[in-house]
C-alpha cells in the first residue's frame, strides 16, 4: 500500500509539473507571437522596433552639427568654479537673480557665446549609443539644463539693466537648445525640452513688459513648440518595452549592471511580464497615433490609462507616459499665454491701460487653451493682472526610469503682468 501511495504521489507531481510546463510553453508562445505581430505592424508603419533603429537615418555634416559646439560650451561652463546653488533662484516664480549670480555671469561669457553659435545651426546629433538600450548614457541632457539656467540668469540681468534686445537673444538661444533635441526619439529628451521651454518662458514673462513691442520681442525669440514631442518620445518607449520580450536583449541585460531592480531579467523572462510588455507597447502606439488638439489627446490618454489597469508593474509605465500629455500641453498653454500677454502689453502701450477682458483684445479670441480646448481666464491680484488656464492640474505619476515630473504644488499655468497703467 505504501509503495502504491508513493507511486501515486510521484505520478501526481509529474502531472502537475507537465501541466505547468505546458501552460508555461503555451503562454510564452502566445506572448512571443503577440510581440512578433506588433513588431511586424511597427515595421510596416516605418517605426523603430530595436534600439539600433532609433539612430538618425541621415548623418549630419560636421559643419552643420551643433552638438560639438554645445559640448565645448559645457566644457567651458565646468571650468568656472561656481557654488552649487548658483542661479537656483531662476526657477522661482517670478524668476530672480542674486548679487552673487550677477558677479558670476561674466565668467560664463565664452561658454554662452558658443551656445549662441550652436543655436543658429538647425541640426544636432550627439552620436548617442542607442544600442546600449536602457543603460545608454545621455550626459548632454543635464548639460543643456545647466547651460539654459545660466542663459536665463544672464537674460534676466540684461533685461533689468535695460538691455532688452540682448536678453531676447539669450532667450532665443534657450529655445534653440530645445530645438536641438527635437529629433531625439527618447522621452527623457522631450522632457528636457519641456524644461528648457519653461525656463525660457519664465524669463520672457519678466522681459516682455520691458520691450518696446512685446509682440516683436516674442517673434524675435523664435519660441519652440512641443508639437510632435509626445510621438517622438514614445518611439523610444515602445522600443524599450519591446526589448523586454527579446531574449538576446535580456541576455545582455543579465551581463550588465545598472538595470533597475524592477526590470531584473529573471522576472522579465516570465510569460506574463512579456505579455504585459507587449500590451503596454500596443497602448503606447495608440497614444502615439492620437490626433486632434491637446485636449482631445488628453481624453485619449485617460482612456488608455483605464485600459492599462491590471498590467501589474508595467501599468505605471503607461500612466507615466500618459501623464506627459498634460505636461507637454502645459508648455503649449504657456506659449499661447505668452502670445496673449504680448497682445495685452502692446494694447496697454497703445491705449494707456489694459483691456478689461480677454474678449476685448483684438486677436485674442482665437487663442484657446490647449489644456481645456476653451478660453483662458483673467483675474486681478494686488500688483498683478494674471492670465491663466482653467485646467486644475494632473495627478503626477513618476516614470520608472525618469524623475523629471513637476510636483503638484508647482503645477502653474499662468502669466503675470504688472498691474496699473
Amino acid at each position: 500500500m505504501r509503495r502504491r501511495n508513493i507511486r501515486l504521489g510521484i505520478a501526481v507531481i509529474a502531472a502537475v509539473v507537465v501541466t505547468c510546463v505546458v501552460v508555461w510553453t503555451v503562454r510564452n508562445a502566445r506572448a512571443l507571437r503577440s510581440a512578433e505581430s506588433l513588431v511586424a505592424e511597427l515595421r510596416a508603419a516605418g517605426l523603430p522596433t530595436r534600439f539600433g533603429d532609433l539612430r538618425p537615418r541621415q548623418p549630419v555634416p560636421p559643419e552643420e552639427n551643433a552638438a560639438p559646439l554645445y559640448q565645448a560650451a559645457h566644457a567651458l561652463y565646468q571650468a568656472v568654479a561656481a557654488p552649487g546653488e548658483a542661479f537656483a533662484s531662476i526657477a522661482e516664480r517670478p524668476p530672480r537673480i542674486t548679487a552673487e549670480d550677477r558677479r558670476l555671469l561674466p565668467a560664463y561669457d565664452d561658454a554662452l557665446a558658443l551656445v549662441h553659435r550652436a543655436a543658429r545651426l538647425r541640426a544636432c546629433d550627439y552620436q548617442l549609443e542607442f544600442e546600449d538600450g536602457l543603460s545608454m548614457r545621455v550626459p548632454h541632457l543635464l548639460q543643456s539644463i545647466q547651460l539654459a539656467s545660466t542663459l536665463s540668469a544672464r537674460a534676466l540681468a540684461r533685461a533689468e539693466d535695460g538691455r532688452v534686445e540682448d536678453a531676447i537673444e539669450d532667450v532665443r538661444a534657450i529655445f534653440g537648445m530645445s530645438r536641438a533635441l527635437r529629433g531625439e526619439p527618447l522621452l527623457v529628451s522631450q522632457l528636457v525640452r519641456e524644461k528648457l521651454n519653461e525656463r525660457a518662458l519664465l524669463v520672457l514673462e519678466a522681459v516682455l513688459p520691458r520691450a518696446p513691442s512685446a509682440g516683436d520681442a516674442l517673434r524675435r525669440a523664435e519660441a519652440d513648440t512641443m508639437a510632435g514631442a509626445l510621438a517622438m518620445g514614445l518611439r523610444g518607449e515602445i522600443v524599450s518595452l519591446l526589448s523586454l520580450t527579446d531574449g538576446e536583449v535580456l541576455a545582455r541585460y543579465r551581463a550588465e549592471t545598472g538595470v533597475p531592480p524592477e526590470f531584473r531579467p529573471g522576472f522579465l523572462a516570465l510569460p506574463g511580464y512579456r505579455a504585459n510588455a507587449v500590451a503596454c507597447a500596443r497602448l503606447l502606439r495608440r497614444l502615439m497615433s492620437a490626433t486632434g488638439e491637446w485636449a482631445e489627446v488628453l481624453s485619449e490618454a485617460e482612456a488608455i490609462e483605464r485600459e492599462a489597469r491590471g498590467l501589474g508593474m508595467l501599468e505605471s509605465w503607461i500612466t507615466s507616459c500618459t501623464g506627459k500629455v498634460s505636461s507637454f500641453a502645459r508648455i503649449e498653454s504657456m506659449h499661447r499665454l505668452a502670445r496673449l500677454a504680448a497682445l495685452f502689453l502692446d494694447q496697454r502701450r497703445a491705449s494707456g491701460s489694459y483691456p478689461e477682458s480677454i474678449e476685448a483684445v483684438a486677436g485674442a479670441r482665437d487663442l484657446f487653451d490647449p489644456l481645456t480646448g476653451g478660453p483662458f481666464a483673467l483675474r486681478r491680484e494686488e500688483g498683478w493682472l494674471v492670465l491663466h488656464s482653467r485646467y486644475p492640474g494632473p495627478r503626477v505619476a513618476p516614470h520608472p526610469m525618469l524623475g523629471l515630473d513637476l510636483p503638484p504644488e508647482n503645477w502653474v499655468v499662468e502669466w503675470r503682468l504688472p498691474a496699473g497703467k
